[in-house]
């Protein structure tokens, strides 16, 4: 696996199957999702709840401190928080994204003699403990075509078609509706999506630290309308989809559609879980929802040109830009925002 291989090429937005996800890491004091392109589409809250309004946070989830880690791909390496890193017992080939558990995952050229395949050990080292060892998770190995098998420490093997490494392990994806995750206990879970649901190519954001993994469904029922499509969560603690958004768009292609959403709907995790924010109800409100807390607030609504959002994260903190045409309108807090909500006025 050269560093122009297949990791950059699935780390592209613009792949033409709605496949995998993305894994680890950002800058630590600035992380943005930047929004697509444009779209003169609609959008539509959540078929039980069209129009939300702030709900009492009657228990919102203590905050914890957020290990982020810098993470960039450069020419002469992979460095973390400006620092390159280094693994002693070969190049660093790939590494994750994102990050906001201190974790870093990486693969290693692992060539398997005996079989004659490309193969690349899975390591993961805990960045935020100094002179930590890296753990094994396991063995990827390329199969002729496009197939990977992934050889678990205690002998699982899982055939995937793409994966994508997270802060603390991997994801796995076989047709694109049969999912694995590998955590950071060695542990392989596996989650059979319903009929319909398939992995989205749009994933940014670390999901060891969010535990959130979108799904798009593409079932002829979902497709109500003209190329509208529907988006959930899938939670890989629980095993649940929850979050369902459907977005009615007039770009028929996955990418645009894929396109699209990153510009109306994005996921930023915080010391208090990972909070949600969308464009909803004909694209005149942002609404934003805690995931854990399960609080949800309308940040804007006006009626005019349809939104647009931005989201990241600062100094531990999320925040949000919204654009409606010309004006912008910013939280700089996340967190504090839904933890002030009461039956009151949404900003504006």
């Amino acid at each position: 696996m050269q560093k122009s291989l297949l990791s950059r090429v699935l780390w592209s937005l613009t792949a033409t199957a709605l496949v995998v996800l993305n894994g680890c890491a950002q800058p630590s004091s600035v992380r943005t999702s930047a929004s697509g392109p444009h779209s003169t589409a609609a959008t539509h809250a959540p078929a039980a709840e069209q129009r939300p309004r702030p709900q009492t946070p009657a228990a919102i989830p203590a905050a914890t401190a957020l290990a982020s880690l810098a993470i960039e791909d450069k020419r002469a390496g992979y460095f973390v928080n400006n620092t390159r890193f280094v693994d002693n017992s070969g190049e660093v080939l790939d590494m994750c994204r994102f990050s906001d558990t201190g974790y870093v995952t990486y693969t290693l050229g692992d060539s398997d003699v005996i079989m004659r395949k490309p193969s690349y050990a899975v390591k993961m080292r805990n960045m935020a403990q100094a002179g930590s060892s890296a753990i094994k998770l396991g063995t990827l190995v390329r199969e002729p075509g496009t197939q990977w098998i992934f050889k678990a420490n205690d002998g699982k093997q899982i055939e995937a078609d793409w994966y994508r490494l997270q802060s603390q392990g991997l994801v796995l994806v076989r047709n694109r509706n049969q999912v694995n995750f590998v955590g950071l206990d060695g542990v392989v879970r596996n989650y059979p999506l319903p009929p319909g649901f398939v992995v989205s190519s749009y994933q940014e954001w670390d999901v060891s630290a969010t535990r959130r993994l979108l799904l798009v469904n593409t079932s002829q029922q979902a497709q109500k309308g003209r190329g509208e499509i529907e988006i959930g969560l899938l939670d890989i603690d629980s095993g649940k989809i929850g979050t369902l958004l459907g977005f009615a768009v007039r770009d028929k292609s996955e990418t645009d559609q894929m396109q699209y959403v990153r510009s109306v709907f994005s996921l930023v995790n915080t010391g208090s879980g990972p909070i949600a924010v969308a464009v909803e109800d004909e694209e005149r409100r942002v609404v934003v929802r805690g995931l854990k807390s399960g609080i949800q607030a309308v940040a804007f609504d006006k009626a005019g040109a349809p939104w647009r959002i931005h989201t990241g994260l600062e100094h531990g903190k999320g925040w949000l830009s919204a654009q409606q045409g010309q004006a912008e309108k910013r939280i700089a807090d996340l967190e504090a925002f839904l933890a002030n909500q009461v039956p009151a006025q949404a900003a504006n």
